[in-house]
């Protein structure tokens, strides 16, 4: 048996040590402009939801996730993501040292946070789109047991670096019966492909397409509405 030098735990302070990193580096920037310029900027908050569906060694995989960051003069999007999976695989790839004519469960796990930079191309009242680039570092960990008597043939913790380029189309809600807070929500789809640069699990292949379809919250609406109404008083 091989046991990870690392616990699960770990892999999520590292996920978060990766988070202060990219938050500092944007922080660091947005200081290193002029006082000037920062006037002139407008720069609010982001935020979605971002449930994936990524195909990678031939199946389909439930990635969940979401994203935060900052909106840059309504022309593009900078942040972090952070995301998690968690499934019972069945099938190959499995390690050479394990008897594959032996009851055998395999138990999946993903942890990883990016940065990312998404620059607009269309961006109008109802309806944006824009291009996603990503890059961050993860964890993947992965458990194979005799699922009748619980014993582990293997068991091990492995980093990978993803990046990833894709496609984001919002849809965004009107005031609906003149209720604002409609204008809140919408739909989000995001379709790429996702690479592993490098990785310590040398048996499976963590790169492959995803999509996504989930609710949106668009934070800048709230902010503009809220705005409005100080002035109105």
């Amino acid at each position: 048996m091989v046991y990870a030098s690392k616990s699960t735990m770990l892999s999520l302070k590292e996920a978060k040590y990766c988070f202060i990193v990219v938050l500092c580096f944007i922080t660091g920037f947005l200081n290193a402009q002029s006082v000037d310029s920062l006037k002139k900027s407008n720069i609010e908050p982001a935020f979605d939801f971002d449930q994936r569906f990524y195909y990678f060694q031939h199946r389909w995989a439930n990635v969940w996730g979401y994203r935060e960051g900052l909106l840059i003069n309504e022309k593009f999007k900078v942040g972090v993501g952070e995301y998690y999976m968690n499934e019972n695989v069945s099938g190959p790839p499995i390690p050479k040292n394990i008897n594959t004519d032996l009851p055998l469960s395999h138990n999946q796990k993903l942890y990883f946070g990016t940065a990312y930079f998404e620059p607009f191309l269309y961006r109008r009242e109802y309806f944006e789109t824009s291009l996603v680039f990503e890059g961050g570092y993860g964890r993947t960990v992965n458990t194979f047991q005799n699922p009748a008597s619980g014993f582990v043939y293997d068991h091990y913790n492995k980093y990978f670096i993803p990046a990833a380029a894709g496609l984001s189309i919002n849809v965004k809600f009107p005031a609906f019966f003149g209720w604002r807070a409609f204008r809140w929500f919408g739909i989000n789809f995001v379709t790429g492909y996702r690479t592993s640069l490098w990785q310590g699990d040398i048996v499976h292949d963590y790169s492959g397409y995803y999509w996504s379809i989930s609710s949106a919250i668009f934070l800048d609406r709230i902010f503009d509405d809220l705005r409005g109404r100080k002035h109105k008083k």
